[in-house]
């Protein structure tokens, strides 16, 4: 029922049907919030409407304003001067309204709507066939590979899959490209907007969020998650995510979660933090570690191959959602993605061009330059970390080669191997043995630049 259908019209004898809803669950000892969680309404703005319409009819009704009503009925007596309080007083009527309207939404009628539609969407029989033409379609028009849409189709599942997915094996979807007008953008937006149980696009910005606000990094931020089965990005990483990449990585495989909303109250949201980004950039830009596995990344390279209309789009998206099943264990499914889902992070990314850096003319006749004690086992002879860590403040400067010693580790043990022993130095002459193939390889290779281009046919 709507609670804009309750009758409004009161006598000196019996209160409006709208205010003797609520006098009757106040005697149940229900708050004004769970009462109103009795009626139909679509979005917190109807909410808030109905509160702001329930304050009106309590001050304008014949029987609440009865003279001696404290004697006839002292719940409702009760019940009018505290509500009269607050219509009297501007700031708190607006202020109870909203704090009301964001307390019944956020509390259970978000994620009622949300099941409603996504049972009633998911609620067909579900055919092989149609997903493997859908499959297959999508592969031809936008250019996708098998892999690409292995992808896709396990955070699908992972997504239909609710709270029986393991959340240590969450992943986000990352769909990027530089291209222009590929229709990531477009994808993407149909696939969260049918995983959330709508057929068009055109309620996206509901389903929309900015990693500020998911994490609750901005004040009174209630995750958009909470009332959504998955929550589109764009462009949702900074620039800089060095002070944020590990507790987002940590929010990625947990669930639910409690929040502050602008009028003081907390409540406890249920959800579980199913995103896909969108983006112009790679994910290696983004990543801090040495490496990660919690994304799926898709790259739209080309522009399709055939136009399609916007609603062409979506049944196409839709048809793949609606008929993708799981046909093994999650634990299995995912190791099988490991070996294409791992991105290069910004720290193997530095420790490579180190690595490059090292195997160089420059580096190479440092170590071989350096004098070599008699004594095998002499302090001189036994190369530290500091030893590289200082080279390299040369070229990256003294604080940059200090914050990058892990970096720098990886790519000694990468070009020279693992210390002597269990020490924690490297001795001198298996060093310089080692450079000394490297400079062999330079100078082969520089030869073989050379015949190749004596050996051009013109």
């Amino acid at each position: 029922m709507k609670f804009t259908d309750l009758k409004r019209n009161s006598s000196h004898d019996n209160p409006s049907e709208m205010v003797s809803g609520y006098l009757f669950a106040d005697a149940e000892l229900r708050t004004f919030a769970e009462w109103l969680q009795d009626y139909d309404f679509t979005t917190q703005a109807e909410i808030e409407h109905a509160v702001r319409l329930f304050l009106s009819v309590i001050c304008s009704d014949a029987y609440i304003n009865r003279k001696h009503l404290d004697e006839i009925n002292p719940q409702a007596d009760k019940i009018a001067k505290r509500f009269k309080k607050i219509v009297y007083d501007e700031e708190k009527s607006s202020r109870f309204c909203k704090k009301m309207a964001s307390e019944v939404w956020n509390e259970g009628y978000a994620d009622k709507l949300r099941k409603e539609r996504t049972a009633k969407m998911f609620h067909v029989e579900q055919s092989a066939e149609e997903f493997r033409k859908a499959w297959n379609t999508i592969r031809e028009i936008y250019g996708l590979s098998d892999l690409d849409l292995n992808k896709i189709h396990f955070f699908v599942e992972q997504v239909k899959d609710d709270g029986n997915f393991p959340n240590s094996l969450r992943r986000m979807l990352y769909i990027w490209g530089r291209e222009k007008m590929t229709g990531k953008t477009t994808s993407a937006s149909y696939i969260v907007a049918t995983l959330n149980g709508f057929y068009d696009i055109d309620k996206i910005s509901e389903m929309s969020s900015s990693l500020a606000y998911e994490m609750q990094i901005r004040n009174y931020a209630v995750p958009r998650i909470s009332e959504c089965n998955a929550v589109l990005m764009d462009e949702c990483f900074y620039a800089d995510m060095g002070k944020t990449y590990a507790d987002f990585k940590k929010f990625l495989t947990s669930s639910n979660g409690r929040a502050r909303l602008p009028y003081g109250q907390e409540f406890e949201w249920h959800g579980y933090p199913n995103y896909v980004a969108t983006s112009n950039e790679p994910l290696q830009k983004f990543i801090k570690d040495w490496g990660d596995r919690r994304y799926l990344s898709v790259e739209f390279k080309t522009k399709p191959t055939k136009k399609l209309s916007i609603p062409e789009v979506g049944e196409l998206w839709r048809t793949f959602i609606i008929n993708s099943t799981r046909s093994k264990s999650w634990t299995e499914w995912a190791q099988e993605l490991e070996p294409i889902a791992e991105e290069v992070g910004e720290m193997e990314e530095v420790a490579s061009e180190f690595e490059v850096e090292l195997q160089q003319s420059g580096f190479i006749n440092f170590l071989l330059n350096k004098d070599k004690a008699k004594n095998r086992y002499s302090a001189d002879n036994k190369i530290t970390l500091k030893v590289f860590v200082d080279y390299f403040s040369n070229s990256v400067g003294a604080v940059q080669a200090q914050k990058r010693k892990s970096e720098i580790e990886k790519a000694v043990i990468n070009v020279f191997g693992d210390r002597y022993s269990t020490t924690n130095y490297w001795m001198l002459d298996e060093l310089q043995k080692k450079a000394s193939e490297l400079l062999e390889k330079i100078n082969e290779s520089e030869t073989d630049t050379i015949t190749k281009t004596i050996d051009l046919p013109f």
